[in-house]
């Protein structure tokens, strides 16, 4: 949760889609390869062209001496770096990268050169740049070679510290480095475990400030630069709490940080590191805390309340304990805080379930509210698409929910089909925002789409996130049955047309959900999803190893390593009758392309109908602007061609599979859980 990271921390197996802005062509990129994907329709091709120029624009810094702003928007292929000297003024494109950009800020106080991080083709093997946005000038940081991510600046723009595995380490270690000067790199710590991110630099850069997260608390440390030295900041039982991220006071005496509570409480409180330090106020009867960041001087912080897409953003001035007046935006969802060097502005990304995110301002001077970039969704007719909060009980009365959009009735009368769409993870939630191209699902072909947040989810407690664990896994796949019983409820739902689909952990999900309820369902669509469990623990990159294991189970334990084989949608794949797409990335760290191999050739075994699409500069998901609209449109034909029928294109199973099939009853092996 570390919020000045370049790069945004990301679940175990999550998978984030993205917008482009191409115009679409009917041969398919020359870096996929197509194997069982017939032509895509022109009618498709250029239907959904229109929803591909919505772009989102997220706010990423401040240029400390001009107040410009620092932009991630689409650039020809991939998402660069642009600089706007003004609100909605023009913008100057300061990156040229072949690749995505996938994090960037100006050097506190003196400004350049802009850092930024890029990977090859989707591997994910960040690499830190440094970047003269007068010159053009980019020099590489680091070795080529390893990945490297978690980038924090010092507060007098001179140093940064940040992870990577250049010492060729299991585990991150931590280096610091003048990033005018690459030679100046150094390892200050090396762990010995894994769960380590850089949260703050003292205001004297002698020191920095690290959070060790664990199962049971988030641990902050001190680390000295120049020796390495290491101290536990909370080391009583007062201060032994679960911090998910903090940042010292500008005079280093104390420490704001986010804490998280019993029953899914985040409070924001303040640890003093010293007697006498000066006493700093927190905003009271905060309960929801999803983020903060203080200002330079130390005098406001801003911090970001609320649920799901409900959220509301403050300004709490920490010497004075007041609040500024509220906020004239609605709640919706807020990202990126950030302030300038002179404390009068606050930076943030803005959006909602009818809005795409865009860059916003906060003046604590002015009071006012600026928007800085702008898309035009007016053109398109579910801009103002509200979704549904729909809840049921499950197979054992455990409250399960989700979102439901529904196309216009008047528009498509009677049953609409659905696509049922699981998030990856499984640690993440689903929270409404804007669907970009699949709104064509809503506005052509009249089709249903529902984003469950099944057992494992976070946003809903400890507990509900633990209720997947270990030998409960398929807990979380009879979830979906839940959600099939409900749809075949709604009236304005027809039960008979259901199609499933999900990206990497959603991806396994949408195969589980295949073989355990295919006669529910008519078709499935998996993007980077695993498997074979087995397989996928012991080919994933080494850095996330750990973190799947503590999620997944460990496959060196022999009894979990026969419920993992038992449970993989590998081993029933001859019990898929159900047309399948499957979208897999070469470069993929997370989720090999071995994964979707071994399913088509099994898949292709036994006959099965299946579309089958590899990026060969593509990884965790498609991030070029031709490879990303290409395959939507591919989808999209699938789903048009397999659910859209009012009869069923392909046959029943042999066996008719009710609620909970009888598989799911077999017995589990002791062992851990």
């Amino acid at each position: 949760m570390n919020k000045r990271s370049l790069i945004s921390p990301l679940s175990v197996f999550g998978f984030v889609a993205v917008l482009t802005v191409q115009p679409l062509r009917s041969a398919p990129p020359s870096d996929l390869v197509i194997d069982g994907v017939p032509a895509i329709p022109d009618t498709i091709l250029q239907g959904t062209a229109p929803y591909w120029k919505i772009d989102e624009n997220f706010f990423m810094g401040w240029e400390p001496k001009t107040n410009a702003m620092l932009i991630d928007s689409m650039g020809k292929e991939t998402r660069q770096v642009h600089i706007l000297k003004s609100p909605e003024g023009e913008s100057t494109l300061t990156t040229a990268f072949p690749e995505n950009i996938a994090g960037a800020s100006f050097m506190p106080q003196i400004g350049s050169p802009i850092v930024f991080a890029a990977d090859h083709y989707g591997d994910e093997f960040y690499q830190l740049y440094s970047l003269d946005p007068i010159t053009g000038q980019t020099q590489l940081l680091t070795d080529g070679d390893s990945r490297n991510d978690g980038t924090v600046y010092d507060h007098t723009g001179k140093q940064i510290a940040f992870l990577s595995t250049m010492s060729g380490g299991r585990y991150e270690v931590i280096y610091v480095m003048n990033p005018r000067d690459p030679d100046s790199r150094r390892v200050i710590m090396t762990p010995e475990n894994d769960g380590w991110l850089v949260e703050d630099w003292a205001h004297d850069g002698g020191h920095i400030l690290a959070l060790h997260l664990t199962w049971y608390a988030g641990y902050l440390w001190s680390i000295n630069t120049t020796s390495g030295e290491t101290r536990l900041l909370t080391n009583t039982p007062e201060t032994q709490k679960y911090f998910l991220e903090a940042r010292y006071t500008p005079d280093d005496k104390g420490i704001f940080g986010l804490v998280l509570g019993v029953h899914g409480v985040i409070t924001i409180e303040y640890l003093p590191l010293e007697n006498n330090g000066p006493i700093r106020k927190v905003p009271p009867n905060v309960f929801d805390a999803l983020d903060m960041e203080l200002s330079p001087d130390g005098v406001w912080m801003a911090y970001v309340t609320g649920k799901k897409e409900t959220q509301t953003l403050h300004v709490f001035n920490t010497i004075t304990g007041e609040e500024q007046p509220k906020i004239p935006l609605a709640p919706a969802l807020f990202a990126r805080l950030r302030w300038t060097e002179d404390n009068t502005q606050l930076g943030f990304n803005y959006g909602s379930a009818a809005m795409p995110f865009q860059a916003y301002s906060y003046n604590v001077q002015t009071r006012q509210v600026t928007q800085w970039t702008h898309t035009d969704i007016s053109s398109l007719p579910t801009a103002q698409v509200k979704p549904e909060l729909i809840k049921m009980r499950s197979f054992d009365e455990l409250e399960i929910s989700g979102y439901l959009y529904r196309p216009d009735p008047q528009k498509f009368p009677g049953k609409r089909p659905v696509v049922i769409s699981i998030h990856g993870g499984p640690s993440a939630e689903y929270v409404p925002e804007y669907l970009g191209a699949y709104n064509y699902y809503l506005d052509t072909l009249g089709v249903a789409l529902f984003y469950p947040n099944v057992r494992g989810s976070t946003g809903f407690g400890a507990r509900f996130a633990s209720l997947d664990d270990g030998l409960k896994r398929e807990d979380s796949v009879k979830d979906i049955g839940a959600v099939l019983d409900w749809i075949a409820t709604d009236p304005r739902l027809d039960s008979s047309r259901v199609g499933i689909q999900g990206g990497s952990y959603g991806g396994y999900m949408t195969l589980a959900t295949l073989f355990h309820y295919g006669n529910r369902v008519r078709c499935g669509s998996d993007m980077m999803g695993f498997t074979d469990f087995v397989t996928l623990l012991r080919n994933t990159k080494k850095w996330w190893q750990p973190s799947a294991r503590r999620e997944l189970g460990d496959e060196r334990v022999p009894e979990m390593n026969k419920f993992l084989e038992g449970i993989s949608p590998l081993n029933h794949a001859a019990d898929i009758h159900d047309p399948l797409m499957i979208t897999a990335g070469k470069s993929d760290p997370r989720v090999p392309a071995s994964e979707s191999d071994q399913m088509v050739k099994a898949m292709r075994a036994q006959n099965g109908i299946i579309w089958y699409m590899l990026g060969e500069e593509e990884g965790h998901g498609f991030h070029r602007a031709t490879d990303a609209q290409y395959q939507f449109a591919a989808e999209t034909y699938f789903f048009e061609t397999y659910l859209l029928p009012e009869k069923r294109v392909t046959p029943l199973a042999p066996e008719s599979i009710t609620t909970v099939p009888a598989k799911f009853g077999t017995p589990a092996p002791t062992g851990p859980d």
